[in-house]
């Protein structure tokens, strides 16, 4: 009887694990569907500035140059009185 009610346990407690090793399972899944979306959106969301970036850049480039080169001609206008 005692052999009996200890096998009973054991074929319960296999069972027991076996559901929840399925379920952990289906978490994991369902973790990993969760990671694989949001990634996607970051991934997207980096393209879109790194795409805005590349459009600022030569413009402020532009810009950039029109300074220095206006920063250059008052530099030599002040060497010029200067001297």
């Amino acid at each position: 009887m005692m052999r009996i009610f200890s096998i009973l346990i054991i074929l319960f407690m296999s069972v027991s694990v076996s559901v929840s090793v399925s379920v952990l399972a289906q978490d994991i899944s369902i973790l990993e569907k969760s990671a694989q979306v949001d990634l996607g959106k970051s991934l997207a969301k980096l393209s879109t500035l790194r795409n805005k970036i590349a459009q600022n850049k030569i413009p402020l480039a532009k810009k950039i140059r029109v300074r220095e080169e206006s920063l250059r001609t008052l530099r030599r206008e002040v060497i010029k009185i200067q001297e």
